[in-house]
């Protein structure tokens, strides 16, 4: 094999390029790409979205990324042949380019493809006038119409534009279809953030019927509808491809030759496509690519999600696998969840939970909802990505900034108690399901006095955790016990003192009293009744 021709755009052409100098330097490797009219293409829109810049500067910071991409390019003496139309004979094993300086032909032993992305409409979009996002129109008008944005109703399921308008501080109603993107625990905390926002949720069966959740007077207000990401069809025929939007299908000529011609996945389905079309994703798919191309191997594309969102103070980020993909993966998955702070004044408040195979005692996922998500995501990534074991977090000399606490070391700290102890962590949802069937337990919370008196589970019997040892006795021996405190932590070292003390049966709420409203309406109801005693005066029950 002596010569590598690669198509296509941006950082992650780059990468696969620079690679594949690096790992095979004999080769002969060209880089070709074509002039883009578009001010926002999608991989610059996504570095766009993820700075959190306020819209009305994104002009300025366009140019800005621009410039310092094509810096980087000059200083590492990787740039691409720059043309206006490119166009493939595969038959020929021959690719042409035309450049300011003429029409340039090249032959290759092996062409990689990135594809051009491009905004498709959706099927549900009105013929009327209507923004879709993020077509060019559309980011557009939102620079120039910034502050006059404030009656505005979104419809699809893309997070970038949320975030775009919460960046904004613009309140809207937001239509979606009926599912989660994170795991429920941080699905419920998400929520609760957007309305605090002003930003009003209605979900749908299907996002076809959003206009059946609107009343008169919002019908009347702007509408900007999520557009559907795909291959640019245009682009791709230009040179003799016949994609389909979602690269499912080739045209019969390039079939034969699918074994010297390469088409970079960079779609596979993904969900909220835009935000996840970040450098380390594609670093990582560009370095296996180089790889596959030269071990002659199948490129493999199951690949680590990460994910971030960020609306307003809070980040909401994800790593690996959520817990129902790990139990669908055949992984014999335990999870805990702990509400805390991210500091001793206790004044950022975060959400976290993490997946861990019980056989292996591996982290297999992490997600976190706080104002410093983004950087304790990272470093779970890291534990992901190297198989580490929740024992040796703990003993991990990473510190936390200041006096900021480890919520991985806390979350590995109660996994293993409930692993090693035979403590069950149970959903509020199991809960009142246990007592609807009539299983008959002791309902203990464990935070302060102060804390039960304020606000507490109607039948719950309250022995603070520093005085536990000393009060035991008030304890039935023979009922299942189950445990709860504001977040899971307490609860958990509480089970482990009791199971240490011979207990058996014990079980604690994950996500603690906290995260308990993330129960649906009317499950919320039958709660009073379910466990008799008084109302609980925080959320309703």
């Amino acid at each position: 094999m002596d010569r590598i021709v690669t198509i296509g755009h941006g950082f992650v052409a780059y990468k696969f390029v620079s690679q594949l100098k690096k790992t095979a330097p004999k080769l002969d490797t060209l880089w070709l790409d074509e002039y883009s009219d578009k001010k926002y293409p999608l991989p610059l829109l996504s570095q766009l979205v993820q700075s959190g810049e306020r819209i009305e500067n994104w002009p300025r910071l366009r140019a800005k990324l621009k410039v310092g991409f094509d810096n980087f390019l000059l200083q590492r003496g990787v740039k691409p042949i720059l043309g206006r139309k490119i166009q493939v004979k595969a038959s020929r094993k021959e690719v042409s380019i035309l450049t300011n300086m003429g029409h340039n032909s090249y032959q290759f032993d092996r062409l990689v493809i990135i594809p051009r992305l491009e905004v498709y409409p959706p099927a549900y979009t009105p013929e009327e006038q209507v923004l879709i996002w993020p077509e060019q129109s559309c980011i557009q008008y939102l620079i120039d119409h910034v502050d006059e944005l404030d009656d505005l109703v979104v419809v699809g399921n893309d997070l970038a534009l949320v975030q775009v308008l919460l960046i904004a501080e613009k309140k809207f109603v937001w239509i979606r279809e009926d599912k989660v993107f994170f795991e429920p625990e941080l699905e419920f905390y998400l929520e609760e953030h957007l309305k605090e926002k002003g930003v009003e949720l209605r979900r749908v069966d299907k996002i076809e019927n959003w206009r059946t959740s609107l009343t008169q007077e919002e019908a009347k207000k702007l509408v900007i509808f999520s557009g559907h990401i795909g291959c640019d069809e245009k682009w791709s025929k230009n040179f003799g491809l016949d994609l389909d939007q979602e690269m499912a299908q080739v045209s019969q000529d390039l079939k034969p030759h699918l074994e010297d011609i390469f088409l970079m996945p960079l779609i596979q389905d993904r969900e909220l496509f835009l935000l996840q079309y970040n450098d380390d994703y594609l670093s990582n798919l560009a370095r296996r690519l180089a790889g596959s191309l030269i071990e002659d191997t199948e490129v493999g594309v199951d690949l680590m999600d990460m994910f971030l969102f960020q609306a307003g103070s809070r980040k909401f980020t994800k790593a690996g696998v959520s817990l129902n993909d790990a139990m669908q993966k055949g992984f014999e998955a335990e999870f805990v969840v702990c509400v805390g702070y991210e500091d001793l004044w206790e004044k950022n408040e975060y959400v976290a939970k993490m997946v861990v195979d019980r056989k292996t005692r591996q982290i297999l996922g992490f997600q976190m909802a706080g104002a410093d998500a983004a950087r304790w995501t990272d470093l779970a990534s890291v534990y992901i990505n190297s198989q580490t074991k929740v024992d040796d977090i703990l003993k991990d000399k990473f510190l936390a900034r200041g006096l900021q606490t480890n919520p991985l070391q806390r979350l590995a700290r109660m996994v293993i108690h409930k692993m090693d102890s035979g403590i069950l962590g149970i959903t509020p949802q199991e809960l009142l399901e246990s007592r609807r069937d009539g299983a008959e337990f002791f309902l203990l919370d464990v935070r302060s006095t102060r804390e039960w008196e304020q606000a507490r589970l109607p039948g719950a019997y309250n022995i603070p955790l520093n005085e536990l040892k000393k009060r035991v006795m008030e304890i039935p021996r023979f009922t299942p016990l189950v445990i709860y405190s504001h977040g899971s932590g307490r609860a958990y070292e509480a089970a482990r003192l009791l199971a240490n003390m011979g207990a058996k049966q014990l079980y604690v709420i994950d996500g603690g009293y906290r995260l308990w409203p993330y129960l649906k309406d009317e499950e919320k109801k039958r709660v009073a009744y379910l466990f008799g005693g008084n109302q609980c005066t925080l959320c309703g029950l």
